[in-house]
């Protein structure tokens, strides 16, 4: 997934400034445990899906397919420890709602961020 995501060739242009527009950078927490994981593939997910770029189509397949391993996974290991359900349509709203407001820009930070928490997971 960070292979594909250098191929998109994000400018550097687009990513300053954006940063405050979108909620908290994955990338910036710590890595706690299989569920915190979970949730944080599913919010890339739901972005990535909200999003709706043609050439993030592979991303999106790959992201959901991650999410799925790790939940079967954390299931089969951690059955008292399941992953913490939020409201996503609230979520999903406010995705929708700030990639309105900011178009193209909100893509390149979300692709970066991603990147960098999958490089920390992949070091971890």
């Amino acid at each position: 997934m960070v292979i594909r995501i250098k191929k998109l060739d994000i400018s550097p242009n687009l990513i300053e400034g954006m940063d405050p527009f979108l909620p908290a950078a994955a990338v910036d927490q710590h890595i706690e445990s299989l569920p915190s994981i979970v949730e944080t593939m599913g919010f890339y997910q739901d972005l990535l899906l909200v999003l709706d770029w043609a050439d993030l189509k592979q991303l999106v397949e790959d992201t959901s397919t991650m999410r799925g391993l790790l939940e079967n996974w954390m299931t089969s290991r951690c059955p008292a420890r399941q992953q913490k359900q939020t409201g996503e349509g609230g979520l999903s709203e406010a995705l929708k709602d700030t990639t309105r407001k900011y178009g193209l820009s909100v893509g390149p930070v979300a692709l970066n961020r991603l990147k960098g928490y999958l490089g920390r997971l992949l070091l971890n």
